[in-house]
């Protein structure tokens, strides 16, 4: 035991800082090029006070000083790189291949070039991600490709690449931008879902989803009396016969059902940091509404509330998909939205939000409104209780699940929302309650809400 304390406090004495207002004057000592500094100063100390020999070592070390910091710099002057993204859109966790050319206009090999950028990896925290490249060779160009997986929505890379050496001995390190580097766009990954909700709509469409409602379009749902006008091919002779009645099939419709999804993004809402966040979630539920309501070619419009210092933003799918999918990639991190919090003008407008929001939903004539927020939102809660005619289904992220502290967390027991929270009775909730269980939670709640709608 004895001895445990006095090792533990031998580390306690090493490690303490006792002249903190002198470490700056140290700080040139934690790089290489200050200890080849020490060295030549130590080797002209010899030679002054020994013998010759000091000199050698001290011209050796000052070779070694000028070689190491000379040859980056020159290698890095003749050389050009290029970085290429093939492919303009991918999903999260969906490897995407890059193509780095470099270009050689030295009768040297170069070596030792690192490629450094921020290319969407864990957290907005992370460091810059940095892949190591082959021999270039002579008066040659080489061609690399560099395997990323991004693991959270935005552009890739986010700001500049650059191309570093530090050889042969590492003393300095040359840096040197990138040309050429068009930006990918990394979508919200999207939630596998089935079904679709029920459309009470009368809005006919060419493109949309069979309904069981009358119509001349899909299968037969039943038969009635002819009418002046029907077709006398949807005659069906064999009831007619019987009947001695003309008798008509009645086919499904093509109908599509309008929806709205709702996402509260206000960062003082959501817990967790990074790729696991309620924040994140939020954007990747949203996202899998948008694309599976999609293939019904359903139209959809998500708009985006509680961000800081912006008024009301949406996006909707009169163009296709892809353009509501750019919307949610590159819609503002949990991170740079909470530095660009204003809560004086946030509390002032926070009324003048909601009513309007309310208004749009109202004028926009859908028939599903989709409620994508926090527990803790007390705008959507707000909002929900008001009297809309149109049929809501609030999805929750129980943000309590996606702290990061140690801590036991707050859950709510039932999956369906409290009715002082969600105030619709038209649905039930679907809650959504830890990172790692996110996707099953969701298509689990989805399916078991739409999975026999037609």
């Amino acid at each position: 035991m004895k001895i445990q304390q006095l090792s533990q406090w031998l580390v306690r004495v090493v490690n303490y800082d006792f002249c903190p207002s002198l470490n700056g004057m140290v700080y040139w000592l934690k790089e290489p090029i200050g200890w080849v500094v020490c060295a030549i100063v130590a080797s002209l100390l010899v030679g002054l006070c020994i013998g010759p020999q000091g000199y050698i070592l001290a011209f050796s070390f000052l070779a070694l000083l000028v070689l190491g910091l000379i040859w980056p710099w020159v290698s890095m002057k003749g050389i050009r790189c290029y970085l290429e993204c093939p492919d303009r859109r991918v999903e999260e966790n969906q490897e995407l291949g890059l193509v780095f050319r470099v270009k050689n206009f030295w009768p040297l090999p170069v070596f030792g070039l690192m490629v450094q950028g921020e290319f969407l990896q864990e957290s907005d925290e992370s460091e810059p991600v940095a892949f190591a490249l082959r021999r270039v060779g002579a008066w040659s160009e080489s061609e690399f490709r560099i395997l990323v997986t991004p693991r959270r929505r935005g552009r890739l890379p986010t700001g500049e690449v650059s191309v570093t050496s530090g050889f042969p001995f590492g003393l300095l390190d040359v840096s040197k931008q990138v040309d050429g580097c068009r930006p990918t766009l990394v979508w919200p990954a999207c939630v596998s879902l089935d079904g679709f909700p029920v459309s009470d709509s009368t809005r006919f469409s060419l493109q949309g989803a069979l309904r069981d409602r009358a119509g001349n379009d899909g299968d037969s749902i039943g038969v009635r009396l002819f009418r002046i006008g029907d077709r006398l091919r949807n005659i069906h002779w064999a009831q007619s016969a019987r009947s001695q009645k003309l008798m008509v099939r009645e086919r499904q419709s093509i109908a599509s059902t309008g929806a709205t999804v709702l996402l509260d993004l206000s960062p003082s809402e959501h817990e967790g940091r990074g790729v696991d966040s309620s924040f994140e979630w939020a954007i990747r539920i949203a996202a899998s509404i948008c694309s599976h309501l999609h293939e019904a070619h359903s139209p959809i419009r998500v708009v985006s509330f509680g961000l800081p210092n912006q008024s009301q933003l949406y996006e909707d799918n009169r163009n296709g998909v892809r353009p509501l999918l750019d919307f949610l990639a590159n819609l503002p991190t949990q991170a740079k939205a909470l530095s660009l919090v204003d809560e004086a003008e946030a509390s002032a407008e926070s009324e003048k939000r909601e009513s309007e929001t309310t208004y749009s939903f109202n004028s926009f004539g859908d028939d599903h409104l989709f409620v994508v927020a926090s527990n803790q939102s007390a705008r959507v809660q707000s909002l929900s209780s008001r009297d809309l005619d149109i049929q809501v289904t609030p999805v929750i992220v129980d943000a309590d699940g996606f702290k990061t502290e140690d801590e036991p967390h707050l859950k709510i027991a039932s999956r369906d929302l409290p009715s002082a929270e969600i105030r619709s009775s038209n649905t039930e909730s679907i809650l959504i309650e830890t990172p790692e269980l996110a996707s099953d939670c969701f298509a689990h709640g989805w399916n078991r809400s739409f999975s026999d709608a037609g």
